[in-house]
Formats: C-alpha cells, sequence, structure tokens
C-alpha cells in the first residue's frame, strides 16, 4: 500500500492574532472586575435585584423623614418671604470729607453764578 501525500496550502494573511493575543493577555488579566451584579446567590437570584430590592425598602423606609424635612424646609421658606425685609441704613460719618464736599461744592456755586 502506497501512500502519497499532498502539500495543501491554507488561504489566509501572515498570522500574527496568536502574538496580538499574547500581548494583550496580560493587560486583560490586570482589569479586574468589581461588578458581581450578574452573578447568583445561593438561593438563585441574581445579586442586582437582591440590591434593588435593598435600595427600594431603605428608601421607602426614609420617605417619611424625606417628606418631614421637605415640609420643614418649605415651612422656613414661606417664613422668610413673610418676614419684613430688613432695611440697612447706613450712615457715613465722616466730618473731613463733609467739609470737603461743601468746599467741592461751593466753588461750583460760584463758577456757575
Amino acid at each position: 500500500m502506497e501512500t502519497e501525500t499532498a502539500p495543501l496550502r491554507l488561504r489566509g494573511g501572515k498570522g500574527g492574532f496568536g502574538s496580538m493575543l499574547r500581548a494583550q493577555g496580560g493587560r486583560m488579566a490586570s482589569q479586574k472586575t468589581t461588578n458581581f451584579e450578574a452573578c447568583r446567590d445561593l438561593s438563585g437570584r441574581r445579586l442586582k435585584t437582591v440590591n434593588d430590592a435593598k435600595k427600594i425598602a431603605d428608601f421607602k423606609e426614609s420617605e417619611p423623614e424625606r417628606e418631614r424635612k421637605r415640609k420643614e424646609e418649605l415651612k422656613a421658606k414661606i417664613e422668610k418671604g413673610l418676614r419684613e425685609p430688613e432695611v440697612k441704613k447706613i450712615r457715613y460719618d465722616d466730618p473731613e470729607f463733609e467739609e470737603t464736599v461743601s468746599i467741592f461744592v461751593e466753588g461750583w456755586e460760584q463758577r456757575v453764578a
């Protein structure tokens, strides 16, 4: 029995994909994930749904506190709006300045008249 071998040529490029994967391999392994929400717990539920349920429960639990705080802020805002505005009177008592101004005014009055 005689066997003949025929060389088969495979079509394709120069390769390089394997070396590219080796080069990328170290960088890919260094990126550790911190998002485990797609995982499941021992009872089979996804961690994202468990975490969302906890967040909703905490949100509903703190609702009366948020409502009380909102009402207090609204009441304070209304009281602030109803108060009389403070009128700040600025008094400028400087005799030297007043004397300078009066001399200046008299000089202009003499020039105009």
